[in-house]
Parts: structure tokens; sequence; C-alpha cells
């Protein structure tokens, strides 16, 4: 038996789908494709999937229990806008999406590797916008969140530097918060302690 058999038709691994995948395949109807990378317990797509109805979510999770809780979140809330791949985010993005597949990205909160001799494990680099560059459709937007400010501040630079973004804040390199963006777990665990968030918006412009 798949371990992702019991979670059907919410979630799957890798080896169930092609590569490239198209993922308007996994869902009811065809809609914006949305991606939730990390996507952690779900409350975020949760809230976003009742909000959009009109845009399917694609969740990125690796931990298995994490995506269990997902897919009990999806189910409650009979949101059949919500799907979940269960796999590794370096291996996703670059084999089983299409070209300019993807309207909207969001990364909340992701580990940020704080000490100088970890910085090298961060999922944001220069090689990964380019990724997120290739999947999003033009016009599509890339959301980022942090609540670390050398993070944040490395994530502008990465993406300010690609040709391909534009800063959709204007003059702000990053607010700390933005209204139309649930806030997560992380979010109010941060604010509880003190330490301010910080949400960038890139538009794929070419």
């Amino acid at each position: 038996m798949n371990i992702h058999d019991e979670l059907k038709p919410f979630a799957f691994g890798m080896s169930e789908i092609s590569k490239p995948q198209n993922f308007q395949e996994l869902f009811i109807k065809s809609q914006p494709l949305v991606l939730d990378i990390g996507a952690g317990k779900g409350e975020f797509v949760e809230q976003m999937a009742e909000l959009h109805p009109d845009w399917n979510f694609l969740c990125i999770e690796l931990r298995l229990h994490r995506v269990r809780t997902i897919v009990k979140r999806a189910k409650r809330a009979n949101l059949q806008n919500i799907r979940v791949m269960h796999g590794r985010i370096e291996h996703l993005i670059p084999h089983c999406f299409f070209r300019d597949s993807v309207a909207h990205a969001y990364m909340n909160f992701p580990d940020p590797w704080q000490k100088s001799r970890q910085s090298k494990n961060r999922t944001m680099n220069p090689l990964f916008c380019k990724r997120i560059s290739e999947l999003l459709k033009l016009g599509g937007i890339f959301h980022f969140a942090t609540d670390v400010i050398d993070y944040a501040d490395y994530a502008f630079d990465c993406l300010d530097k690609h040709p391909d973004f534009e800063n959709y804040l204007g003059g702000y390199r990053f607010m700390p918060e933005i209204p139309e963006h649930y806030k997560t777990l992380f979010y109010k665990h941060a604010q509880a302690s003190g330490f301010d968030s910080s949400f960038l918006k890139f538009k794929k412009v070419y």
C-alpha cells in the first residue's frame, strides 16, 4: 500500500505524478494555480482557500505528519481547492512544473539558518529565484515572509537582482504586514516574542 493512498485525493508523492505534471488534473476544476511552499500545518492555506474558492492551492510539504494535518484541515472544511505534494522543494520545483503555470507562489517563514556556516542551507538563493521565475506566469506574484531581518534583506537582494522580477511594493523593500495576507502561527509567535515580520512581494514582468 502506498503511504499516500489514505490521503487521496488530497495528497500525492513524487513517484505518483508525471514530470512535469499538469497539476490542474489533480483538482476538480481548472482555476489559477497558487503554491504554498513549505506549507507547515496548513493554517495559512486553509484560510486562503476559504477566501479564494476560485483559486487552486497546491502545498509543498516535506514532513508526512504535516501533510496529514493539511489533509485533515481540507477535509474538515470541505475545501476541494487544496492539494498537497509530499516531497522536497528542491526536487519538486525544478522537475515537476511546466513553465508559466503558476499565478502566485507563497513562501512563509522558511528556516532562516541564521548561523553563518548554515546560510548555504537557505532555500532562498539566486538559483531558487530563477526556478520561481520559470514556473510563474507573466504577471505572477512571489510572496515571501520572514521574521529575521537579515533573511529579509538577503531575499530582497536576490529577487531585486533577478531580471524577471520587479518589486511590487514600490518604494518599500518590505512591509511589516500585508492586509490580504493571512497571518500564520509563525507570524503570531514572532509578534508575541517582540519580533517584527517582513513581507516581500515581487511581480514577474519578463
